[in-house]
């Protein structure tokens, strides 16, 4: 029988332990191999103990409980080099990666060399690598293991067993250790791995197959689908013209196809209308409104952008989806609706939306940390300019070349070339449970984030506080799913001209408070909305400038943050910068 060859990358080995190793390598910062902390001598210990006939290579890259990256990745260049082991054991793991790309290719090369990486998950609960990798077997802990040889098999790319998470006592020379945790869990598996390997009977091809097999309990795989793709569209016409289309009419330049026309139901009063009269500040391209009912189908645009019908089909007893979705079918257009549509296979369509179906399963509560700076845009109500805000500030980073990955709870999102939707307003279609939400906006933040994203912008629908407790209906329970699944670095906070400061001060503190982030600034949104024809149209007008700024002046003496207006003719280029500037600084933002 071949006796397997393990690497432990860790802190080191104790002097009672370095002639049972048969090679030893000391990298980065560290002078010796002496383990200063005792973490390495255990994991070795454990493997020895439960895994007796193995030969141990010790490569030692830190001096304390922080695991560099470059330091992890020419541990695992030397192993590709020399080609000496069978498995590697990292009973460490890296939350927050800015080498994942490197990494995960030196894994995935001694994987393809027949070598088994066996890892730790961060004992925090968080996701972590190179544990995460799906070439990678990665270990966590159960406490429904309760003997050391137990342990849950899961099936997933990333969690790949759970097991024994109670205290462990290993002796090394006189000194008796009692540890517990996913690091000690790590060597327990290692050591399984190990003695699968020496029994002759299975191979590094189908270690995990015969792992799932001696496995207590099996997590199966649930189904699964990425949330999917939009179509892509080139010229498109817009229907009905409400507020959700205002802001794809007066941010046209960021729109990632052409609007060619806009229509309406000749009920609602706005045929013949000008787009520049109605809409506040410069548009691109100025429209006049137009029937619905006398539209050209005919004309060469590709797509419809078919917003929310449901209140004015059930107000005029006409079902407006319905006649959007047979023209596009007659006329082979690709239909892009805010709503559910129910249509036959000839209709190209996309409704952005989350299902259940596109919530990670098997995940056990994991979350992704990102390695760049998340800008979140929150608010004390609905109606602030949230959204507006969120794509002057777009506009600001692509303008200055920065890498953007970027969240929309809006249905429009990914019009304006957002990364992601998560249309979590009016009559969204998401998940029901707030783990879920939590899980799948995680993911998809964690998807969209990329080696070289410089900033993640995201933003809430609704106000994040609780002005009432008398409905569940008035709990802003999405505001705080987004804000616990993206956890961001800073905050910009709408607030309204008639908010009184109690209730700007607990919005400020429960943001504050549920996660580790800070209020940046406040923007003080000057517009007040009037709403005609049964709730049906909606009129907007500014506050008057002096009483705005008077407002600002009372907050900035209140509060000792910095306040902005939300200026919707102006390019808000005043809190792009100071957004940038206060990232710039401390811990967050290194990049910028």
């Amino acid at each position: 029988m071949k006796i397997p060859r393990i690497a432990i990358i860790d802190s080191g080995i104790s002097s009672d332990q370095k002639d049972s190793v048969y090679k030893i390598n000391v990298l980065g910062k560290c002078r010796s191999h002496i383990d200063k902390i005792g973490h390495g001598s255990v994991i070795a210990q454990i493997i020895k103990n439960y895994s007796p006939n193995v030969l141990i290579r010790c490569i030692k890259i830190t001096d304390d409980d922080e695991i560099q990256e470059e330091f992890l990745c020419q541990a695992l260049k030397l192993l590709l080099d020399d080609l000496d082991v069978d498995i590697v054991n990292i009973s460490m793991g890296i939350v927050v990666s800015e080498m994942l790309d490197e990494i995960s290719d030196l894994c995935l090369q001694l994987r393809s060399k027949g070598v088994v990486i066996v890892s730790a998950f961060d004992n925090d609960g968080a996701m972590s690598y190179p544990a995460a990798l799906p070439f990678v077997i990665g270990v966590d802990t159960s406490h429904r293991c309760k003997l050391i040889n137990q342990y849950e098999f899961v099936q997933s790319d990333i969690i790949n067993l759970r097991a024994f998470s109670e205290v462990l006592h290993i002796k090394i020379g006189n000194k008796v250790f009692s540890v517990s945790g996913t690091s000690y869990a790590c060597a327990i598996m290692t050591a399984k791995v190990a003695e699968l390997l020496y029994s002759g009977n299975v191979d590094a091809a189908n270690i995990l197959h015969k792992l799932e097999e001696d496995a207590a309990y099996v997590f199966e795989k649930k189904e699964y689908e990425d949330v999917p793709e939009m179509p892509n569209i080139n010229k498109a016409i817009i229907f009905p013209f409400n507020k959700e289309m205002n802001a794809l009419l007066a941010n046209q330049d960021l729109l990632n196809f052409e609007v060619v026309d806009i229509f309406d139901p000749v009920q609602l009063g706005n045929i013949g209308r000008r787009l520049s009269d109605i809409l506040i500040g410069d548009m691109e391209k100025d429209f006049s409104i137009k029937n619905i009912f006398k539209a050209d189908w005919s004309l060469d645009f590709d797509g419809v952008i078919l917003g929310h019908t449901r209140e004015i089909s059930e107000t005029l007893n006409f079902d407006f989806k319905d006649y959007i979705v047979k023209q596009c079918i007659k006329y082979n257009k690709i239909l892009y609706s805010f709503d559910n549509v129910i249509a036959p296979k000839e209709l190209t369509y996309y409704v952005p939306q989350v299902l259940d179906i596109n919530v990670p399963n098997n995940r056990f509560g994991k979350l992704y940390q990102v390695h760049c700076p998340v800008l979140g845009v929150f608010g004390t109500s609905s109606k602030q300019g949230k959204f507006s805000l969120q794509l002057k500030l777009r506009r600001q980073f692509l303008n200055s070349n920065y890498k953007l990955s970027q969240i929309g709870t809006e249905p429009s999102s990914l019009l304006f070339g957002m990364d992601a939707v998560y249309p979590s307003g009016y009559d969204g279609i998401i998940p029901k449970k707030s783990q879920d939400s939590i899980l799948v906006l995680n993911d998809i933040l964690n998807k969209i984030v990329v080696a070289d994203t410089d900033i993640a912008l995201v933003g809430a629908q609704s106000g994040a506080n609780v002005y009432s407790c008398q409905n569940i209906s008035l709990f802003p329970l999405e505001t705080f799913n987004l804000l616990l699944a993206t956890q961001p670095d800073a905050i910009l906070l709408c607030v309204n001209t008639y908010d009184d400061d109690e209730y700007i001060y607990r919005t400020i503190m429960i943001l504050e408070n549920m996660i580790n982030t800070y209020v940046i600034a406040l923007v003080v949104s000057p517009v007040a909305h009037k709403y005609i024809d049964s709730g049906l149209s909606r009129q907007t007008f500014q506050e008057e400038k002096s009483k705005v700024k008077n407002f600002m002046k009372h907050l900035e003496e209140q509060f000792k943050k910095k306040v902005f207006m939300l200026d919707f003719e102006d390019d808000t280029s005043d809190i792009f910068e100071y957004c940038i500037k206060t990232l710039g600084e401390g811990s967050i933002g290194d990049d910028l």
